[in-house]
């Protein structure tokens, strides 16, 4: 008479089980990571330069942006930082290429010619925002200020662009 082989069949179902809760927990985790990296910083978000904030070392100097009218012009984060600049985030694309309508206050964004001026309507790339995020610390002013996962935006801070 043959006896029934239970336990390593017990084995392999448990072994199949855990591999699909592990996938349907790993699908999960993706998709709110998504949902976090398409929402972003939101309509009325201030980003603003704090005197005892730092930008960190490691972050591009310069940012390339667009005017409203779609004549470009820097943003130069030393300088910002500088004369306690703000931004206003006036909307925020779905599309694919993830950009932002900002509106830029202060003395200057950058020295020279490539400067938006004091006051300036720009279209941000998400990866110009996550680098703002960082160079800022966040969205908000003062204690309230509050730090965005910007390693789920995108594109990271690496680039500038």
């Amino acid at each position: 008479m043959l006896k029934p082989q239970g336990r390593p069949n017990n084995l392999v179902l448990l072994a199949v089980g855990a591999g699909l809760l592990g996938m349907a927990t790993l699908s999960g985790v993706l998709g709110f990571a998504d949902l976090v990296r398409v929402s972003g910083p939101a309509v009325g978000d201030v980003v603003a330069f704090d005197a005892n904030f730092g930008v960190p070392a490691d972050l591009p100097t310069r940012l390339s942006v667009v005017r409203a009218d779609g004549t470009p012009c820097q943003l130069d984060l030393g300088v910002m930082q500088r004369v306690h600049g703000s931004l206003v985030v006036h909307a925020a694309t779905g599309e694919s290429s993830h950009a932002y309508r900002l509106h830029w206050a202060g003395t200057h964004s950058s020295l020279g010619s490539g400067d938006c001026g004091a006051s300036a309507d720009i279209v941000a790339s998400d990866g110009v925002m996550a680098t703002l995020l960082v160079a800022t610390g966040g969205v908000g002013v003062g204690p309230d200020k509050q730090v965005l996962p910007v390693f789920l935006l995108r594109h990271t801070p690496n680039s500038g662009q």
